[in-house]
């Protein structure tokens, strides 16, 4: 698994997550498609779907644009976020595969009723893509993740 952080905006990131043998990715909050697509071009990714964190345009504003420029894939949200450009709304606890990576999706609503956080491993490492959830205050364990964040 790796992941590609893409400073956008003033103060905010995108990411590109990958499979290194399979080069087979996603996009998540690529709120600067010229910006994506350069880092994108540079490692040699095939991305297959964008996904937003939630609706806001500092994480989806370039879903439509980005989406169109990579022939079309499907952009992922959360169910009843009303995330521009989503063609799959994506429910609590549900996985996906990019490559060889699983990919579950974690209903945070903390920021947005729709919020939604992604979970990726590729059976050893693991990493959380929380868009603007902020968690203040303990540590909360999600045992059938083993995660705690």
């Amino acid at each position: 698994m790796e992941v590609v952080i893409i400073p956008v905006l003033e103060d905010n990131f995108a990411y590109l997550l990958y499979d290194k043998t399979t080069l087979e990715g996603m996009v998540i909050d690529g709120v600067e498609p010229v910006k994506v697509l350069g880092v994108v071009e540079r490692f040699g990714v095939h991305v297959h779907c964008i996904a937003s964190t939630h609706h806001h345009w500092d994480h989806s504003g370039g879903n439509i644009e980005l989406s169109a420029r990579l022939g079309g894939i499907p952009v992922l949200g959360g169910e009843g976020d009303d995330v521009p450009g989503v063609s799959r709304p994506l429910v609590h606890r549900e996985k996906f595969h990019v490559g060889s990576l699983e990919v579950q999706v974690l209903q945070t609503p903390c920021h947005t009723k729709g919020h939604v956080s992604y979970f990726a491993t590729d059976g050893s490492r693991r990493a959380v893509f929380t868009g603007d959830t902020l968690f203040v205050g303990k540590s909360v364990l999600i045992p059938s993740l083993n995660l705690v964040v």
